[in-house]
This record gives C-alpha cells, structure tokens and sequence, in this order.
C-alpha cells in the first residue's frame, strides 16, 4: 500500500519498527492498528448505521476487551521514519490507529489519536485532490467558528507540531442514530440563515458547463461506468441547456455538502453534533436537506427513482413555507446537477475498485435527468410524482 507512505515516509534514514495488526473488508485493508493500542479507537471512523455493521463494531470491542485482537487479526510490520507524520503524532499520542481511506481521488487516511479517552482525528491526503479537500476542512472549521449554532455542535481544530487535528465531537452525543428530520433541518436553517445570498442562475450553470468541458478522458475503467457516466454527462449537458433559457436570481447559502446520516450524531435535545466539512461550499438553496434524504434512500436502502423522488418532496413539503412547487423542483434538480457535476469528474479518474453503490447513485442520477427532460418512456414516474407535489 504505497498511499501509506505520507503518514510513514519522510525521507529520512533514520527510522524504526511497528507492528501493526491489520483489519480487512471487502477484500482490502481498511483499518491499520499499533498492536499496542490498548482500545479500538479505529471504530470512531465507521458508521454504525445497519445491524450487520453494529454486530460488527460489538465483536471488535468485545475481542479488544478480552485482549485476543493478536489472535484474530494478521500482524504486519511497518518502517516508521523519524520526523514522518505518524512518528510526530505518536509522541502525543498513547493510543494510535487509522482507516485507510475510501478508494478513488479523494482518498485520505484518517488517523485516530486517543489520549485520555479523547479522541482526535488527522487527515492525511494521498493525492492533490485529497489535499484540496484536507485543507478546506480546516478553513471552514475557522471561518465557522464566527457562526452561531446555538446547541448543534460542529468539531474545532487542535494543532499538534505541524499538523492539524480536528476534535472528535460525535464522543458527546447522547442519543441514537436515528435523526430526526426536525434536528436536521434545523442545523440547516441556522446555516442557511447566517449565510444566504442570491445570485444568477446563468453563472451557476456556466460554472457547471465549464467543468463539464474540462472534464479529463477516462482512465481504464470496466464497460459499465463508462456508459454510465458518458450517458449522465450528456443529460447533464442537455439540462444545463434547458435551464439556461431561465433568467432569474436564485437562493444559496454555504452549505455542509455531505451531510448524512453517518456524519451527524444526535443529542436528546434534538441536536446535533456535524462532521465531516471537507465539501462545504456555496450551494443552491436547499442542498443539505435534500442530501440528507437522497443519501439514505440511495446509499443504504438502494431505493429506486420513484421512492427517492417522492421522499425528497414530502421533506420538502414538511420543512418548507411560501415555496411553490415550481421553486421546489428547481431547487431539486440544482441538486442533482450540482452532485453529478461533482461526482461524474471524479468517477472517471477512478480506477480499480468500483463500489456498487457509485452505479446506484448514477443510475438515480440518470433516471432524474431523464424525467426533468421528459424522455420516460412511460407515464407512471410523472403520476406518481405529479400526486406528490401537487
């Protein structure tokens, strides 16, 4: 795994030993612990959202409680070079562990430091993408800092020598991890209100068509994302057409951009504790909210196109006052154009290792363009939705 060599690597001779045990799934290494860490810390970076991922997490702590972790796992040493990014945070941190990273060009290793059951995270880019987005993070969580949240909680930054760390606020949440929409959208307003603006549409769509335009040619990648992406990209064209004959202002507010379930964690109170703020940037109106229903019909209920759709307008309904329908939907498909722009870039610099859930996405994707653009050939996606909005 020569990814690893930005938290092992720093060009020095001078270096030492560690044993590492290493935890894999779905066929690749996704957690590297010191075999003397003492506690799973590594759980604080996997979403305990299914009863098959809890099951999980509650035989890893129970292995680590009963001290057999040497028994279970494969053992592998790593050079650790002096001055390098892991030997640093070791001085500070008793209890070390990392995930190494979702596959693909945003790929970071997230290393877990705990000291006095605290727990602080440090990402570490693999590649200039990850690098963008790594230090984003750190400048939104400071331009934050002036923002009033009331009781939702967002993570501040700890500095350790050169690197920057960011406190593991999820340790404070009381409740479960069922989130009430409520919560949400809540956090939501709060955002929305202390950053709206308004801006024209027309450069909203130029943005999207000039990345669309520089749009690399693909790497190797199998026959089926390939046709996937190339028929999204030219549904994206034909509704970045379609929109440009619209000449109005439209609402945006800075945004989360990936806010889900498996980055917030509720509090009794009905707040919420918000990670993961790597993607935030200004969006159209709407965006976090429409995320948050998409992500889980998509990502773990591998809902169809019709579901999807109708539960994102019954949230929007719910959560939304003086809005017209026709509002609604543009503010819905500006989603969708927004993520697919995002996303259909980075897809196609992926290589190896497609998760299945990315064609899920696509094929919603594809499917909603599809019905903006009114090229179904049947009439029960229009009927349903048209009930639904109306």
């Amino acid at each position: 795994m020569s990814f690893l060599n930005s938290i092992f690597k720093n060009n020095n001779q001078d270096f030492y030993t560690v044993d590492f045990l290493e935890i894999k799934k779905q066929g690749r290494v996704f957690w590297c612990i010191d075999s003397n860490c003492a506690k799973p810390t590594f759980l604080a970076t996997y979403p305990r959202l299914t009863f098959k991922s809890k099951i999980f997490s509650l035989l890893i702590t129970i292995i680590w409680q009963l001290k057999l972790q040497r028994f279970f796992f494969n053992k592998k040493k790593y050079d650790i070079d002096k001055g390098s990014v892991y030997d640093i945070l070791s001085e500070h941190f008793p209890h070390l562990s990392f995930f190494t990273g979702t596959p693909g060009v945003n790929r970071k290793i997230i290393i877990v430091g705990n000291k006095s059951n605290h727990n602080v995270f440090f990402k570490i880019a693999t590649s200039k993408e990850s690098e963008l987005l790594v230090r984003n993070e750190i400048e939104i969580l400071k331009k934050l800092k002036n923002y009033d949240f009331g009781s939702h909680k967002i993570p501040s930054i700890a500095k350790y020598s050169d690197l920057y760390g960011i406190t593991d606020v999820a340790m404070q949440k009381g409740g479960g991890r069922e989130v009430a929409l409520k919560a949400v959208n809540s956090f939501y307003e709060i955002l929305y209100t202390q950053s709206a603006d308004k801006v024209d549409l027309s450069n909203i769509l130029q943005e999207m068509r000039t990345s669309i335009d520089s749009h690399p040619n693909f790497k190797k990648q199998n026959d089926r994302l390939v046709y996937d992406l190339e028929l999204n990209i030219k549904l994206q064209k034909r509704v970045l057409l379609l929109l440009s004959k619209k000449d109005i202002d439209i609402d945006v507010y800075f945004s989360h951009g990936d806010l889900t379930l498996w980055n917030v964690f509720p509090s009794p109170e009905d707040s919420l504790a918000v990670i993961d703020w790597e993607l935030g940037e200004i969006r159209s109106k709407y965006f976090d909210l429409i995320h948050f229903i998409v992500s889980q019909e998509i990502l773990i209920k591998n809902s169809d196109f019709d579901t999807v759709y109708t539960e994102v307008f019954t949230c929007l309904q719910r959560h939304t006052v003086g809005e017209t329908k026709q509002s609604l939907k543009l503010y819905v498909c500006l989603y969708f154009l927004q993520q697919s722009n995002y996303y259909s870039l980075r897809y196609k610099q992926q290589t190896g290792f497609i998760h299945e859930q990315v064609y899920w996405q696509l094929d919603i994707w594809n499917s909603y363009f599809e019905f903006f653009l009114g090229d179904f050939s049947v009439n029960k996606h229009h009927d349903i939705i048209e009930k639904v909005v109306r």
